[in-house]
């Protein structure tokens, strides 16, 4: 999801639809930026580069496998774009804010007006700073033949094979967890928004209003407008995902043009993968 400030955005008198493009988040945090000094956070991250490929219908790790550096190549150029322009908040800036720790978010502080999360994690982020926060779906790319939202579980339950004799209790375990009101009505989502349809409906009036908007969220924006999971990730991906990283900050830095960080990522994946 996308969580933006909501004053800030009002004041700059724009209007944000249930999911921008990227070209018009790049365009909107130009505008954001003239009116307000605030400036933009593009996720430079691997989210969004997994996100640009399944709006081809894609999934990054076919397209290594495939010789294709589409989603890459795009992805790349993106990040370099919004490095080069005043709107967007600086790779130092960024890095000393930390946008993978809710209490440093670049958006806590006002430094952006925006910024990228898990939907469980709205809750604190929007506790954190303490004011109104509006939510909007990842962007999507104005070519896009396939919607790139989907729903993940934020955790996976399971019952060992080796169960055994306690395999039947296992499940009435799991199964109370996920689908018990009586269980959920304690738990309240802390764990994420309930994938039942009627706990989620039984404990929504017992959530607080900042809970409520990210439920809201999830079963009324996202869920008529996901398209289905991404394959599980394979062996190595997370090799592979630190090297891109790499990658990143060498365009960030002017050490790599998007074109030759795609190239790498093409070479290098492939190696880490076929080990």
């Amino acid at each position: 999801m996308m969580v933006y400030d909501k004053e800030i955005v009002e004041q700059a008198g724009v209007e944000l639809p249930e999911q921008l493009t990227i070209e018009e988040l790049y365009d909107i945090g130009q505008t954001i930026y003239e009116k307000t000094g605030v400036k933009t956070y593009y996720d430079g991250g691997i989210n969004m580069m997994q996100i640009i490929a399944r709006t081809q219908g894609s999934h990054l790790f076919d397209e290594l496998a495939a010789g294709t550096k589409t989603a890459s190549e795009t992805h790349f150029a993106n990040v370099d774009k919004f490095n080069k322009a005043e709107s967007a908040i600086s790779p130092d800036l960024l890095a000393e804010k930390n946008p993978d720790v809710v209490e440093t978010k670049p958006i806590i502080d006002g430094t952006t007006w925006n910024d990228f999360s898990y939907s469980n994690q709205y809750i604190s982020i929007a506790n954190t700073a303490g004011r109104d926060l509006g939510i909007t779906m990842y962007p999507t790319t104005s070519d896009a033949t396939t919607q790139p939202m989907f729903l993940k579980p934020s955790q996976f339950f399971a019952v060992s094979r080796d169960a055994g004799e306690n395999e039947a209790e296992a499940v009435k375990v799991v199964n109370y967890l996920l689908n018990s009101e009586d269980a959920n009505k304690i738990l309240l989502g802390e764990r994420g928004v309930p994938a039942s349809s009627v706990v989620a409906s039984t404990i929504a009036p017992l959530k607080d209003e900042t809970a409520q908007v990210v439920t809201k969220y999830v079963n009324d924006v996202v869920t008529p407008n996901s398209s289905a999971i991404s394959p599980a990730i394979p062996d190595g991906a997370n090799e592979v995902y630190d090297y891109y990283n790499q990658l990143v900050d060498k365009i960030l830095y002017g050490q790599m043009t998007a074109q030759e960080a795609a190239e790498d990522l093409f070479k290098m994946g492939n190696q880490i993968m076929s080990r």
